[in-house]
């Protein structure tokens, strides 16, 4: 479930959605730019199994 996904997942994704680069997440969650990516895959993914 969607639900079940942590905090940082969202976080990224909302940004995304909100505009953000990759590159401007991964400084504010002070993460890699690829865990940025790969979290917000993961969320797409989710959500389409949902959707």
């Amino acid at each position: 479930m969607v639900a079940t996904l942590p905090w940082g997942f969202w976080r990224a994704f909302e940004m995304r959605v909100e505009g953000y680069a990759y590159q401007e997440i991964a400084v504010t969650l002070d993460i890699p730019v690829g865990t940025v990516k790969s979290r917000v895959f993961a969320v797409r993914s989710r959500l389409r199994e949902v959707l």
